[in-house]
């Protein structure tokens, strides 16, 4: 009987120590003295006892959450807001109810406190470029949203803005795998905002660099139907198409995109460009070439009317002329007699035939390039790059010159070699 009833008055004197420490604690963080109060609750939750007592798990989250906000006291508690997390989440772990009932009484402010925290941190760390410590941050404050969401305090499910600025973060931090999952959680949800768009821009980029065909499709597809005025998208499937050498794919959505905008000048130019480089810088067999050509000069011409003062839809056409040129007297260059006998006349003929298409040719191109070498001469203070360029209309026009036996006209084109040296 003696033995019971120490042992009742054990409890009692140890309810009583248990609650006297909380008091203390509670003391110190009125007085604002925090450093003292971190050293009390780590020992007092250290305790078996104290290690399930809900109001100093609180207030170990409050304490924790003021200095991990303060650069002169941060240090004594790295990374303090997760600790402060891991003090509530123990807090609901140890008794889900009255711990509600807890933060309820404070409004939610002691883990709203923690998210905000992180996401501003989230947010210095970005604008001072420090973009790793930003993912970081910013993936914490993810965490936390989510246990708020969970638990039915507020938030929603997919925090749009902040599951931006992750994959943000971790786009400009180099970590492109880690933006690829966090800006899918975006277009897989549909989001549509305008902010938003680089993240879709992202994944296509990503997913053809990974030449994943599926993936590429299904964000293409995706960003098309949530951004429909974006003319990105069909650029990049172009760019893809390209990539894999489907030419006369890229060809087909190229006129798609200019069927849709006649005037569009880009499209149009690069629809041009495209069928030049499948022309002349290809080694595969073209079987409908006259067909291409006549499509290139129509581009290219419609550009010159889009945009009469730029100068590249002038030099494309005017190298298509010269191209064509060097490809007729290539043809009559192979019309050979047998050795020691001369041309028929059937073949003296056709032979000059060819020469006459190829002069005729050569006489196409040459007002297409003096229109472009004197659109690029009228540029004052010209940069080396734009010097080159100049040099090198300047070579086709001597060259063109040459070719129909203007010397005197090929001469004034070679002085003007030395003067854009």
């Amino acid at each position: 009987m003696k033995r019971l009833f120490l042992l009742v008055i054990a409890s009692i004197a140890a309810f009583g120590v248990q609650a006297q420490d909380v008091k203390a604690i509670k003391k110190l963080v009125d007085a604002k003295d925090l450093v003292k109060a971190k050293d009390a609750v780590d020992q007092f939750l250290a305790t078996d006892k104290g290690s399930k007592d809900l109001e100093a798990l609180f207030l170990k989250a409050k304490i924790y959450t003021t200095l991990a906000s303060d650069e002169a006291t941060k240090s004594l508690v790295p990374d303090g807001r997760m600790q402060a997390f891991d003090a509530i989440k123990k807090a609901f772990e140890t008794n889900n109810s009255i711990a509600t009932f807890m933060l309820a009484q404070e409004k939610y402010k002691p883990v709203f406190n923690l998210y905000e925290g992180y996401y501003g941190e989230g947010a210095n760390f970005f604008n001072a470029e420090k973009y790793e410590d930003a993912f970081n941050s910013y993936k914490k404050a993810n965490v936390i949203g989510q246990y708020i969401n969970q638990n039915g305090w507020a938030l929603s499910a997919l925090d749009t803005g902040l599951v931006f600025m992750i994959g943000a973060s971790a786009n400009n931090a180099k970590k492109l795998d880690d933006a690829a999952v966090y800006y899918a959680k975006l277009a897989d949800a549909h989001v549509v905002n305008k902010d938003y768009l680089p993240a879709y821009k992202f994944l296509i980029y990503y997913y053809s660099e990974k030449k994943d065909d599926a993936s590429f499709t299904k964000y293409l597809e995706t960003g098309k139907k949530a951004y429909p005025n974006e003319k990105y998208f069909d650029e990049a499937e172009i760019e893809y198409l390209e990539k894999k050498g489907d030419k006369a794919g890229a060809l087909k959505k190229y006129e798609e995109i200019i069927a849709k905008d006649p005037n569009d000048y880009d499209n149009t130019f690069y629809y041009g460009v495209a069928i030049f480089n499948m022309l002349y810088k290809g080694d595969e067999k073209i079987d409908n070439k006259d067909e291409l050509t006549a499509k290139l000069e129509k581009a290219f011409i419609k550009c010159t009317q889009l945009k009469p003062e730029e100068s590249e839809a002038y030099l494309e056409l005017g190298k298509s002329h010269y191209n064509q040129a060097v490809d007729f007297k290539d043809k009559a260059d192979q019309i050979k007699p047998p050795a020691g006998k001369a041309l028929t006349p059937d073949q003296q003929k056709t032979k000059n035939e060819i020469k006459a298409n190829a002069e005729k040719k050569i006489n196409d191109a040459i007002p297409y390039l003096e229109k472009a070498f004197n659109i690029m001469d009228a540029i004052p203070d010209k940069k080396t790059g734009q010097k080159a360029k100049q040099r090198s209309v300047a070579i086709l026009l001597r060259d063109a010159y040459n070719f129909i036996n203007k010397a005197d006209k090929a001469k004034v084109y070679e002085a003007a070699l030395d003067r854009l040296k």
